[in-house]
């Protein structure tokens, strides 16, 4: 017998999956928070060029601390390797 995959969102944390279906058109499955209307608020940050200190990784493309670095000069965070 087979069946139609279902779209995997996700595992409790007792470690057994967890499916949930989503309807068309609603990206979020309905979630809605508690005074999350953050539509007025305007959001400002300082963005900074990258330090002599830190590398770009290869694979997911964020900027980490050379601390970080799976192997010196391989440019691969330590998350990625």
């Amino acid at each position: 017998m087979r069946t139609s995959p279902r779209p995997w969102t996700g595992c409790s944390r007792a470690g057994r999956a967890r499916w949930t279906l989503l309807e068309e058109g609603d990206p979020d499955g309905g979630l809605e928070l508690p005074g999350a209307d953050l539509s007025g608020m305007s959001l400002e940050v300082q963005v900074l060029p990258k330090q002599h200190d830190e590398f770009t990784c290869m694979r997911c493309y964020l900027v980490a601390h050379r601390s970080q670095e799976s192997k010196p000069g391989v440019n691969i965070c330590r998350d990625c390797a």
